[in-house]
């Protein structure tokens, strides 16, 4: 996880109302301005802290939607071993049992 100060957090919020303000002309004029283009070249320290958070939200998205995959596996196996303790003799039970037996590696 990124840990960041309150001046870099300052920085994020600034920076964010500036993508929101201006359009990418714009952005591009002023980043290519000679004043920001010496700034930039006197400073080799570049921390990435917008890119790091964004490839971080993007793991962090595909492990909640794995774990969604999951909890949905999980759900559903909850189901058929509730069907089989409440109406073991209602359907066939064996295929589900085995079915269960098989995931959990119980042999």
């Amino acid at each position: 996880m990124i840990s960041m100060t309150s001046d870099q957090l300052e920085k994020v919020e600034l920076l964010d109302r500036l993508f929101g303000a201006f359009s990418v002309s714009q952005l591009k004029e002023f980043t290519e301005t000679e004043e920001v283009v010496a700034i930039l070249k006197g400073n080799n320290s570049n921390p990435n802290i917008l890119k790091r958070l964004v490839q971080e939200h993007d793991n962090q998205m595909m492990e909640i939607m794995n774990m969604k995959s999951e909890v949905m596996i999980l759900r559903s196996d909850f189901n058929t071993l509730v069907k089989l303790v409440l109406k073991p003799y209602d359907y066939n039970a064996a295929n589900d049992a085995q079915t269960l037996k098989s995931k959990a590696g119980i042999y």
